[in-house]
């Protein structure tokens, strides 16, 4: 799981877990959400996914204009800050950080395949 790089290998994982141990346990779903924000940014090219307090700081990713958009309609507190090609979105209070951002990801570029 530390090693996946696409959301196919975090399915194939959580099948290969399901089949040998049953439905997969409220710890296990954890990791096999932060294996997906893993996935995400290993497709966006993301080197650094920081927490701090109630935000996330994603970089470096570089927009385009209409991603920008995209970005404003998402999380209107949003930030993006061009020159340190890093985007700043308030987390959900009350979801998991992993989830939330895995989400937030796919709608701001959504996956080409």
């Amino acid at each position: 799981l530390a090693a996946v790089t696409t959301a196919a290998e975090v399915a194939d994982i959580r099948s290969e877990w399901e089949d040998r141990y049953g439905p997969v346990p409220n710890a296990a779903e954890a990791l096999l959400a932060v294996g997906s924000l893993r996935a995400e940014s290993n497709r966006l090219g993301l080197r650094d996914v920081q927490i701090v307090g109630n935000q996330a700081r994603l970089g470096p990713i570089d927009l385009k204009f209409s991603e920008e958009m995209r970005l404003r309609r998402l999380s209107r507190d949003a930030i993006y800050k061009e020159e340190q090609q890093q985007v700043v979105v308030p987390l959900k209070r009350g979801s998991d950080p992993a989830v939330f951002l895995s989400a937030f990801l796919q709608q701001l570029v959504p996956p080409t395949d």
